[in-house]
């Protein structure tokens, strides 16, 4: 509707606290990949979302995708 602010995109991280999101682009591929704009080592990879011009369907974004959490961390929940 005209004059609405327009919401933040906001997602869950693995302890389940919802953060503001920002997109960026990965460096070894090019698919866009969202952080948490307060914290933004928390990330949230695309997985088997490639982009069209994606460079690397094997990049790490896509085979071993994080989801709300910091790279270096292991899952709460692993699968």
């Amino acid at each position: 509707m005209a004059g609405e602010e327009e919401l933040p995109v906001r997602r869950r991280d693995q302890e389940l606290d919802f953060h503001d999101v920002l997109p960026e682009n990965c460096p070894h591929c090019g698919c866009q990949f969202v952080y948490a704009k307060d914290d933004p080592g928390i990330v949230w990879d695309p997985g088997r979302a490639w982009a069209e011009e994606c460079s690397n369907h094997d990049c790490h974004c896509h085979d071993e995708p994080v989801i709300g959490r910091r790279r270096d961390e292991e899952p709460v929940n692993p699968l």
